[in-house]
């Protein structure tokens, strides 16, 4: 068993080249660092309530890792335990998902509608809100301020925004987050 995970780069190595001795070799000897690492996200979300099992959260990742390892050769980079702490987390908010705690993130505009519309305003703060909702607006970009309003406004599924622009859901998610990020730091605090 390894100490740190830093130790296993050469079974690392020969496992992207496909040796599968070398995999096997590679999760013994980490498998603690994984439940490690999948515990503490499961334990901070409260996955464990959900019902979500760790090692079948462990099996979907290290048959994910296989999978992408042995198709497409990745190099390795410099940080391995961010590299998979960062692959352990996904893997978990997709579990969440699943169990329906996590949801997919939308920006906290709760009275985006009546925004929109002006319903309850007086005409002054009517008038500086749409200025500043403008001024955010004016720093995305075409695709990502159509994005946000297809999400936000019309509340469009991910695959609906996709097939409506021509976009994989990927790119519209990742549209949509960088999106919103920019959006509320535009706005004034």
């Amino acid at each position: 068993m390894t100490k740190n995970i830093e130790d296993a780069r050469e079974l690392i190595e020969r496992a992207i080249a496909g040796d599968r001795e070398a995999f096997d070799a590679f999760v013994l000897n980490c498998q603690w660092w994984f439940d490690d690492q999948i515990e503490k996200v499961l334990t901070e979300h409260h996955g464990y309530s959900l019902g979500i099992d760790p090692k079948e959260v462990l099996n979907e990742l290290l048959i994910h890792l296989w999978s992408y390892w042995t198709k497409r050769h990745p190099p390795l980079p410099d940080n391995l335990p961010a590299y998979f702490a960062r692959a352990v987390r996904n893997q978990c908010y997709m579990a969440l998902r699943k169990a329906g705690k996590e949801q997919e993130r939308t920006i906290p505009l709760e009275d985006w509608n009546e925004l929109v519309s002006g319903e309850g305003l007086s005409l002054s703060q009517l008038n500086y809100l749409r200025k500043q909702v403008q001024e955010a607006m004016s720093h995305l970009s075409k695709q990502e301020r159509d994005v946000l309003l297809l999400r936000c406004d019309e509340r469009l599924s991910w695959q609906d925004i996709a097939q409506r622009l021509g976009l994989t859901t990927r790119q519209v998610k990742y549209l949509y987050c960088k999106a919103a990020a920019k959006f509320r730091k535009a706005l004034p605090r």
